[in-house]
């Protein structure tokens, strides 16, 4: 998953996405921000600063880093390395790396 924001005089202004859906670049959109405020499932018309958060393969995700369409909020390198393992052993895992549960 990565977050990315819409910069001002991005092509990407007046386009229309909704949550659940897929760009050409097989990116699912989750989640769409304007203001702080989640737009939730319906159809929104982007606007300059809105927050979007995607989701899809590595390199799909990398690909818009390499856009000035987009500014990605934390690099995939970066959102990779934070990755927290999942599934049986995870929690004796996590307690050897220094996370704490909750």
């Amino acid at each position: 998953m990565v977050e990315v924001v819409v910069p001002p005089r991005s092509p990407l202004v007046g386009e229309t996405v909704f949550p659940g859906m897929l760009r050409a670049s097989d990116l699912g959109i989750l989640a769409v921000r304007r203001r702080g405020r989640d737009r939730g499932n319906r159809p929104t018309e982007l606007a300059e600063d809105d927050t979007l958060l995607l989701r899809g393969s590595w390199p799909a995700i990398e690909s818009p880093a390499d856009h000035r369409d987009i500014l990605v909020v934390d690099s995939p390198d970066l959102v990779r390395h934070r990755a927290v393992p999942l599934g049986p052993g995870a929690a004796s895992s996590s307690r050897s790396s220094g996370a704490s549960e909750g």
